[in-house]
């Protein structure tokens, strides 16, 4: 959990600061009614849980200070939250950025791999989780409109897996562990 949320906000940060020389892009968001927060209930100005009760991990409370975050500036999240099972090597999580109507970034990342940057290791045991991250936004993030949908997975056997990739229609991935999306105006 604290893994999505820390990833979803540098995700935002770091695909933010790349450089978009379609300027008549930020106009055009600006005017068109089409660009609408994503999916999932509101906490605070910029984070959407859009996770249910049959996720392994239930979201808590996120605060962001400055909310909605500001380029140039420190961002500190602090985030709790409950796992419910545990969560093994070979979870992932899939984070999609767009900026506007165009999508800069669609990837997958372990997430054990991402928990490292806030000092814990999986498995991921069951229980309450709390924490707190500083990152710092980029000053060089272009005006407009960047949103960031960041969902988990758990790990499934490489039996499972291999079934599921002989299968294309179906999808590799576990059961979801939580998802949160983020919408921010720069």
């Amino acid at each position: 959990m604290r893994n999505l949320l820390v990833l979803t906000l540098l995700a935002l940060g770091s695909a933010t600061a790349l450089y978009n020389p379609l300027t008549e892009l930020n106009v055009l968001q600006e005017q068109v009614v089409g660009i609408r927060p994503p999916p999932g209930e509101k906490m605070g100005e910029s984070l959407y849980l859009c996770g249910n009760d049959n996720d392994l991990v239930t979201i808590d409370s996120v605060e962001l200070s400055p909310d909605p975050p500001s380029k140039g500036n420190r961002l500190v999240i602090k985030g709790s939250g409950t796992v419910h099972q545990t969560i093994h090597e070979g979870s992932i999580v899939k984070i999609t950025v767009k900026y506007g109507f165009i999508k800069l970034l669609t990837k997958e990342y372990q997430l054990c791999d991402l928990v490292k940057e806030i000092d814990q290791t999986c498995p991921i045991q069951p229980g309450h989780l709390s924490f707190t991250k500083e990152v710092d936004i980029p000053g060089e993030i272009p005006k407009g409109i960047f949103t960031v949908y960041a969902e988990a997975f758990e790990a499934q056997s490489s039996l499972v897996r291999r079934r599921v990739l002989d299968s294309p229609a179906k999808a590799a991935f576990g059961k979801r562990i939580t998802c949160v999306n983020a919408q921010v105006q720069f």
